[in-house]
């Protein structure tokens, strides 16, 4: 299957700017090149985030081609569109927060790498062995102080969610209590 890519519009690389200049500030100086791609590769019929957008940075082979650009940003066109304002913009922060800038120490000269995300694991495996490593427990932290009505998007009812927190909340009350009883 081919796939076409072109250069992205406007409202991309302006919201992009915008995240740059109000959280990312270390990318200001960074040359960053929009492209869209006609198809997200899909998980069954629903559009894979995963593989909706990526970050790269631009090898110096291919820097000819991209206007001596630093980074790449590539989104698939429609994943995008599907997307409401606010998720297209958590979408490109979490694609900006790939790129690593830092000062070569020898040199004084900008030095534009990816890095990795903070954690990558399972939902299964945090629901069976909690934040069982650092990482984890960091985000998990990050996690209780945003507060509730930060963490929902216009798609999902807010009640919905409170329900479930509730809920889990309300089950480590009864495990505390079992425990507890199985201790006299």
């Amino acid at each position: 299957m081919s796939n076409a890519y072109w250069d992205a519009t406007d409202e991309l690389e302006e919201m992009s700017n915008a995240i740059i200049a109000n959280r990312k500030p270390e990318l200001v100086d960074a040359k960053i090149v929009y492209t869209f791609r006609e198809k997200t590769p899909k998980k069954g019929d629903k559009i894979d985030l995963v593989k909706l957008g990526t970050l790269s940075k631009v090898s110096p082979k291919d820097q000819y081609l991209f206007g001596n650009a630093h980074y790449r940003l590539v989104i698939g066109k429609d994943g995008w569109m599907v997307f409401s304002n606010k998720e297209k913009e958590a979408f490109l922060y979490h694609l900006l927060c790939y790129a690593d800038v830092s000062i070569d120490e020898e040199t004084n000269e900008y030095v534009y790498k990816i890095k990795k995300p903070d954690i990558q694991e399972f939902t299964e495996v945090v629901s069976n062995y909690g934040l069982w490593n650092e990482s984890l427990r960091d985000f998990g932290i990050t996690i209780k102080r945003v507060k509730i009505k930060d963490l929902v998007f216009e798609d999902i009812e807010e009640s919905k969610v409170t329900e479930e927190i509730e809920d889990t909340e309300s089950e480590e009350v009864e495990d505390t209590e079992s425990v507890d009883t199985k201790e006299e």
